[in-house]
């Protein structure tokens, strides 16, 4: 057993974090039509561009309008809905399973940046995705490199429910 799986718990789901994973599913479902729109627009894009090959021609002039239209549209389409149903799926699984990974990691490193006003922090011990987090300039503040604190994980998504620490 690593050093990481020692510092990890499970926690029942507060309401609080089961109407965030809720929030999320329904977010998804909306961006999804937006981004299904966006894909079609690009994928008509890339059926009417030239190709780089010889003759120049575009896809739907090297395939026809239906043969070129579909080539672009799979092209796009597919990734993006693997993704989507994938993630849709980690947030069900973690809606179904009702509990939380809460972790202990330590501060590593602080860094604000004055010309975007943003502030962040980076902890050990954490998945590589979820070690670098955005915080506001008042946690910020109250965080120190070195201290502990308590990271809150939705278990198959990895979405970050909460940052806690002792002061």
């Amino acid at each position: 057993m690593d050093s990481q799986s020692n510092n990890r718990t499970f926690s029942p789901y507060s309401r609080r974090d089961q109407e965030i994973l809720s929030d999320m599913l329904r977010r998804m479902n909306e961006d999804l039509f937006i981004k299904g729109l966006a894909g079609l627009g690009l994928a008509i894009i890339i059926a009417v561009l030239p190709t780089r090959s010889g003759d120049h021609l575009s896809i739907i002039g090297q395939y026809g309008w239906k043969k070129g239209l579909l080539i672009a549209v799979l092209l796009i389409g597919l990734p993006t809905l693997y993704f989507y149903f994938t993630k849709k799926r980690d947030y069900r699984k973690d809606l179904q399973r009702g509990a939380k990974i809460v972790q202990k990691a330590t501060i590593v490193r602080k860094e604000r940046s004055f010309s975007s006003k943003k502030c962040f922090i980076w902890v050990d011990q954490a998945p590589p995705e979820k070690q670098k987090f955005e915080v506001s300039l008042e946690i910020y503040e109250k965080l120190q490199k070195g201290q502990e604190v308590f990271l809150e994980f939705a278990p198959y998504s990895g979405y970050l429910l909460g940052i806690d620490w002792k002061v």
